[in-house]
C-alpha cells in the first residue's frame, strides 16, 4: 500500500485545509505580536501609566506619581509613527564614564515599583533615595557649569 501523505503530512484535502487555516491563524498572531513589539512608544507609555498606578496605589498623590503622569502625557503627544529617543544627552559631560557604566537607575526604578507592588514601602523608599542621591549629584554638577 502506498503512503498518500504529502510533504505537509496531511492525510487528505480536509486535513490539508485544516493545516492551512492553522498556519494562517498562527501567522496572523505572529504579525500582531511583532507589530506590538515594534510600537516602542506605545509600550513605553503603557509602562509609564502602569508605574503611575502602582505609585499612586502605594504612595497616593506624590511627586513621583505626578512625574510619571507627566511622562505618560508627554509620550502621548508624539505621533504613533514617530521615533522617541531617550538618552543621556548633555549629561554625559557631567558624569564620568565609570559613573555612567555603573548607573543602575533603571534597576532602582524597577526595584522601587516591585517593592510598592508587594507593599514594602521601606524598600521602595530606599530605592527612591538611591535614585535621588545619584541624580541630585548630577543636577548639582549641572548647576555649577
Amino acid at each position: 500500500m502506498t503512503d498518500r501523505t504529502g510533504p505537509t503530512g496531511a492525510k487528505g484535502p480536509d486535513e490539508l485545509r485544516r493545516q492551512i487555516e492553522q498556519t494562517r491563524s498562527q501567522l496572523g498572531e505572529t504579525v500582531e505580536e511583532l507589530a506590538e513589539k515594534m510600537d516602542v512608544k506605545g509600550r513605553a507609555r503603557a509602562r509609564a501609566v502602569q508605574a503611575e498606578r502602582i505609585v499612586r496605589s502605594g504612595l497616593g498623590d506624590s511627586e513621583p506619581a505626578d512625574v510619571l503622569a507627566e511622562t505618560g502625557s508627554w509620550l502621548a503627544r508624539f505621533d504613533r509613527a514617530s521615533v522617541v529617543e531617550l538618552d543621556y544627552g548633555g549629561i554625559v559631560e557631567l558624569v564620568d564614564d565609570e559613573a555612567l557604566r555603573n548607573d543602575d537607575s533603571a534597576d532602582q526604578v524597577r526595584d522601587a515599583l516591585q517593592a510598592l507592588r508587594e507593599g514594602d514601602k521601606a524598600a521602595a523608599q530606599a530605592s527612591y533615595e538611591r535614585l535621588r542621591e545619584f541624580w541630585a549629584e548630577v543636577a548639582g554638577k549641572q548647576r555649577t557649569c
